[in-house]
């Protein structure tokens, strides 16, 4: 651990803090200083990857930059956010600036800050007129250049717009597929989230704000106009992150899932998903098997695209398969979009595997029971609904009470009244199961961001936006499970369904009895 005791700059350096006052943001505008000043006051972290060092007590304890983003004490606005028996300062510039000075709850006063007094405070840790500042509050080692843009963020903190509001409407982005094997999922979804804005405007919408939505491709190079926010983007199943993912900690998401770890999202304090995400959903498979008479300690094969984010997940299902005493779990990735399921299934077969969890998309779950319908073969499979889409609702009837499908939502947790406004909205147009499954997603996405919107007030800021979201405490859509968010939780509803396709039933595609199984 790094310690130094608090200094003041010397003259050299404070000759380099010695710059033009900042510049004032115009009509929500942040100048490119003033950008790269929000990053390094939100995060920690310099656009221009220059080491940001904290020092915090008078001992000097070095603090990693995580921890001593402004933000995390100042909050967003800049307002100060009291936390554990501290009280942080109001830090926006008005208050920072005015004529009679400051008086703290320690008793210290000292006269109003300039921005040369500031940048030395900062470096310092010495109020205007020379007395020690706050002990709780850090300084700071950074370039010249980084403390140039922090100050010149501070000037409009407080004033500056985010991205997207405008006096009359509020913009909002989705990534979309309009080609392509999933460009009919990709429309209906469009479609609902057309409607369901739509009506919001026509009531008036939020605050006197029109909400409006910005389509573009998943893997567009940019989301341009910056949105607001983004709601339910589709990223396909087996395929990469895209290009245009939100950056850390900037653009609020509210979507349905999403394929990767929580883990990978930590540093994206402003994502919310409605549903646990497809890692989540197949831990609760291998929960569900441990539970299982006869599958307590099977021999199981994780079978999965190599080429894609998917290994992580099989790493995860790997460890919790073995904390679970499962006897033995091997790992079998296949290559490319050409997934040879006779091969594989052949291995599978003489290898005496009794449960596969498979993490393939729709037409690679297809081809692998129908070869192993060939081989008259029938293992355990579990395999999460939103990738197997509808080739596990039509799996051949050798898989009867063999095949277990996980679900973020089922036809229970819908109340009659929102689904005849959905079908309203869809024009009364009967879909898929697949489609369904993304029209209901993209119905509660939009309802929970207009939710949000509306808690905000008319104040409207992405931090509010945020702070909204993290006080949701089992809201009702109508269509999922409740859902809940805090702090540190970012899955609405925390678990999965977990059900077999039933052969006996008259409808096509219907399961079973399901068994809610809550996520680690």
């Amino acid at each position: 651990m790094t310690t130094r005791p608090r200094r003041v700059p010397s003259v050299a350096v404070l000759g380099l803090l010695l710059a033009a006052a900042p510049v004032p943001a115009q009509a929500g505008a942040l100048t490119p200083a003033q950008q790269r000043g929000r990053q390094i006051y939100r995060t920690g972290h310099s656009p221009s990857q220059n080491p940001i060092v904290a020092f915090f007590g008078a001992d000097g304890v070095e603090l990693p930059e995580e921890a001593s983003a402004c933000s995390g004490c100042h909050g967003y606005d800049g307002t100060g956010r009291p936390e554990s028996g501290l009280i942080p300062s109001n830090v926006t510039w008005p208050y920072l600036t005015k004529a009679y000075g400051h008086v703290h709850p320690n008793g210290r006063e000292h006269g109003p800050f300039t921005v040369e007094t500031l940048r030395s405070y900062l470096a310092s840790g010495v109020y205007p007129g020379g007395q020690p500042g706050d002990p709780s509050m850090p300084v700071y080692e950074m370039a010249a250049q980084d403390l140039e843009d922090l100050v010149a963020f501070l000037a409009v903190l407080g004033d500056d717009t985010d991205p997207g509001i405008g006096e009359t409407t509020v913009r909002v982005g989705t990534l979309l597929p309009s080609e392509g094997p999933a460009a009919g999922i990709g429309q209906t979804m469009r479609d609902v989230l057309l409607a369901t804005f739509g009506a919001v405007n026509q009531a008036g919408g939020v605050y006197g704000r029109r909400i409006e939505l910005v389509v573009r491709e998943p893997g567009a190079a940019s989301l341009d106009p910056e949105p607001f926010a983004l709601v339910s983007p589709f990223l396909p199943g087996a395929g990469s992150r895209s290009r245009a993912d939100p950056s850390p900690g900037d653009v609020p998401v509210v979507g349905p899932f999403t394929l990767y770890p929580l883990d990978d999202y930590a540093r994206n304090r402003s994502t919310f998903y409605l549903f646990a995400g497809v890692r989540e959903q197949a831990l609760c498979l291998v929960e569900f098997a441990t539970r299982r008479a006869g599958l307590a300690s099977p021999r199981a094969a994780l079978v999965y695209p190599a080429s894609s984010d998917l290994g992580s997940i099989a790493t995860a299902l790997e460890t919790a398969a073995q904390a679970r005493g499962w006897s033995e779990v091997r790992r079998v990735p296949f290559s490319g979009p050409e997934f040879d399921a006779p091969a594989v299934v052949a291995r599978l077969r003489e290898a005496q595997t009794e449960v596969v969890v498979f993490l393939g998309v729709e037409h690679q779950t297809r081809s692998l029971l129908e070869a192993a319908r060939a081989l008259e073969w029938a293992p355990y499979v579990l395999t999460p609904g939103v990738l197997a889409g509808e080739a596990a609702l039509d799996a051949p009837r050798t898989f009867a009470g063999r095949l277990f499908l996980a679900y973020p939502t089922l036809p229970q947790d819908r109340d009659p009244r929102a689904e005849g406004e959905l079908a309203r909205l869809l024009g009364g147009r009967e879909l898929s199961p697949t489609h369904r499954q993304a029209a209901i997603s993209a119905y509660c996405s939009a309802k929970l961001l207009v939710e949000a919107l509306r808690l905000s007030g008319r104040a409207l800021s992405r931090a509010r936006f945020v702070w909204a979201l993290e006080r949701f405490y089992r809201f009702e859509t109508g269509l999922t499970p409740p859902l809940t968010y805090t702090r540190n939780r970012r899955f609405g509803a925390l678990g999965a369904y977990v059900a077999t396709p039933d052969p006996a039933a008259d409808k096509a595609g219907a399961l079973g009895p399901a068994e809610w199984v809550d996520a680690d």
